[in-house]
């Protein structure tokens, strides 16, 4: 069945005109209460001049906030600056210390602060040793710790802390 095309032009017609409400119209239709009883028109208005006085008002309006906002931001005190990072306090790292190098079952004392270096006595694990000093956290490999100053028996030299326990 074929539809009549001058029918189909309307229904279109009204489609594309009842979505194609300039902006004003739009917002001041929806600005009145549905519940409100319109008012008959007043040929002596002219309606341009209307849209013209509510968006002078808008934007008057508009202006008075953003003054307002504008205000507040210059009346809102700094922030506090961050706080400080806490420093953790080191705890001297003098005193015994108990070899735990269960892997091995030892623990090397060494003739300086590195792998590298001549390896003097094997500690066994479990011992206890004196650390006197120690130097600044490194990475030896995959571990972290420190090289400390280490007297085992009568023994004096380097082992790495991350073996060694309170």
């Amino acid at each position: 069945m074929r539809k009549p095309i001058g029918l189909v032009l309307v229904i279109m017609m009204a489609v594309v005109l009842g979505c194609e409400m300039p902006f004003e119209i739009r917002q001041k239709e929806s600005a009145t209460p549905a519940s409100a009883p319109s008012e008959p028109a007043d040929p002596s208005k002219d309606d341009s001049a209307t849209v013209e006085d509510d968006s002078d008002a808008e934007k008057k309006e508009l202006e008075e906030r953003i003054a307002e906002l504008e205000k507040k931001i210059e009346q809102k005190p700094a922030p506090p600056p961050p706080p400080k990072p806490k420093v953790k306090k080191k705890s001297l790292p003098s005193g015994y210390r108990t070899v735990h190098s269960p892997g091995d079952g030892w623990l090397a004392l060494r003739s300086n602060p590195n792998s590298g270096s001549r390896l003097i006595v094997k500690i066994p694990h479990g011992s206890e040793v004196y650390v006197s000093r120690c130097g600044p956290r490194v990475v030896s490999g995959r571990l972290k710790g420190r090289w400390c100053k280490v007297e085992y028996g009568n023994l004096s030299g380097w082992s790495f802390d991350y073996y060694l326990r309170r």
